[in-house]
């Protein structure tokens, strides 16, 4: 194996851990985007529980008649 000046060594050093960093911020942005969907779904959910009751209703209304 040929000897690699110190220079190269740690330029590539360097280079790996931004590469690495890199591809954990790539994968982790879909996972935020998850999460954050499902937290604002979960708190939509409190306002809409009235309109499900009306809904919920209107539907037995319906099918009643």
């Amino acid at each position: 194996m040929p000897h690699i000046p110190d220079s190269n060594r740690s330029r590539s050093k360097r280079i790996a851990s931004w590469a690495g960093i890199l591809c954990i911020a790539c994968c982790a942005v879909p996972i935020m985007g998850i999460v954050m969907g499902s937290a604002a779904l979960a708190g939509l959910a409190v306002y809409t529980e009235r309109a499900v009751l009306v809904v919920l209703i209107g539907v037995a209304a319906l099918l009643a008649y």
